[in-house]
């Protein structure tokens, strides 16, 4: 049965609207877009490094409970779980700080990373946030080259995040790195046009393709997504109105649905491509599953279950 490997932080995210605590929750990108697959019922492995401490237990629990493999999150007593600070407003927009002073993600080591995992038609999924200059991005890179030899579907969702960052130059640089030749990016417009600025967004989806990438996928918010190949025209899927609490892991959710469906009918690498009837069917459903992750406070614990979607009847 074919898997998602994500690497990548995983941390908790102390939520607060104004200056009420809302909670705090296991959260970070990769761990989100881990659980979500999980969640839907597919095989899920998360690598990545946590503190042995009470949030580095908040975060395993939390992801054994969906149903993530965490036999591949290290956890270490000379390092701390990161905890990113989650300020939410009265329409469910955030902003996030971070305190990185001893991050244990940031220390996960190649050496720690077992090649033998990465099998064919699995799906390897990973983030910019710790591709800043440590020994997680030689990780990352190490994976990543191994995830291609293997013929892996790769998945990059940037998820910018400028605070981390000695410059934006450094972050734009590096995400354009790094994005050559993946199957699937996840971006929002904004992000786009960070990545290539002062040109239309036609143009910069041109860059896109320029990097060989397959598919682009373009988040959008409350309008829904978009989908792109080279040449093609796009596929547009429109938004579904929800009353939004938290949009905190809603890009996460998507991406993370997508990947599910993708493992779920054993969607080759090599048929990616040649797949925009199934890519379109993916998207509509994921779609559906990041609105309804929406309406909750947190990520992990806002995505909705096989039996919500049920209900709701989408499938």
């Amino acid at each position: 049965m074919p898997k998602l490997i994500s690497i990548g932080e995983a941390l908790i995210d102390q939520v607060k609207q104004g200056v009420k605590l809302i909670g705090k929750f296991a959260g970070g990108a990769p761990a989100n877009v881990a659980s979500m697959v999980a969640i839907l019922g597919q095989k899920s492995m998360l690598i990545s490094k946590i503190g042995d401490d009470e949030e580095g237990k908040i975060v395993l629990q939390t992801l054994q409970a969906k149903g993530v493999d965490v036999s591949q999150v290290k956890v270490t007593d000379a390092h701390d779980t990161t905890v990113a600070k989650v300020q939410v407003d009265k329409k469910g927009q955030r902003t996030f700080t971070f305190d990185r002073r001893n991050a244990a993600d940031l220390f996960l080591m190649k050496e720690e990373i077992d090649a033998t995992l990465f099998e064919a038609n699995d799906v390897f999924h990973f983030g910019s946030v710790n591709l800043v200059p440590s020994l997680s991005r030689k990780a990352h890179e190490y994976a990543l080259d191994i995830a291609k030899k293997n013929g892996l579907i790769i998945s990059f969702d940037p998820n910018l995040r400028f605070n981390l960052w000695p410059s934006p130059i450094a972050l734009r640089e590096t995400v354009k790195e790094f994005m050559v030749g993946v199957d699937l990016l996840k971006v929002t417009e904004e992000e786009l046009n960070f990545i290539f600025p002062d040109i239309t967004l036609e143009a910069a989806i041109e860059k896109v393709f320029q990097a060989k990438v397959t598919w682009l996928i373009l988040s959008k918010g409350d309008q829904g997504v978009a989908l792109y190949q080279a040449k093609q025209k796009p596929i547009i899927i429109k938004g579904t109105k929800v009353k939004v609490v938290d949009t905190t892991g809603a890009g996460d959710a998507l991406i993370g649905s997508m990947i599910a469906k993708i493992l779920q009918v054993g969607l080759s690498k090599n048929k990616l491509a040649s797949s925009a009837t199934k890519m379109k069917e993916f998207a509509t459903y994921a779609n559906e599953v990041a609105a309804l992750a929406c309406t909750k406070s947190g990520a992990i614990e806002s995505f909705p279950t096989l039996e919500t979607l049920k209900k709701e009847k989408i499938k």
